[in-house]
């Protein structure tokens, strides 16, 4: 998970180099790891500017499919929080639930 910022960029592309230099550490092991699935929490509005736009289309020609589909910071996550309820009961049909149900799809778990 990262901001739409070019440092958090820098930084997933950085740790996918180490995590691709540990696999030559520990090929003689049959050891593999891969970094899978990037997510970007989006802008919270058009009003933050065209830049966190387009750290988010740069992010999107770097990871490709690898990309989830974006978290927006929604009030409605916060006022789960604060009633100590689950999302997916406290706003079961709220855009955060659809978005985190096209991630959890995506990264194999379609059960609900």
């Amino acid at each position: 998970m990262m901001k739409p910022m070019r440092k958090e960029l820098r930084g997933a592309r950085a740790l996918a180099r180490e995590i691709q230099s540990m696999n030559v550490d520990f090929a003689d092991y049959g050891v593999r790891v891969d970094p899978t699935w990037y997510c970007v929490n989006d802008a919270k509005s058009d009003s933050q500017g065209k830049f966190f736009a387009n750290m988010q289309d740069e992010a999107r020609e770097v990871y490709g499919d690898r990309l989830l589909p974006g978290l927006k910071n929604a009030v409605v996550v916060a006022e789960a929080f604060d009633a100590q309820e689950p999302l997916p009961i406290w706003a079961p049909k709220s855009d955060s639930m659809r978005i985190i149900r096209e991630i959890t799809d995506r990264i194999g778990f379609l059960e609900k």
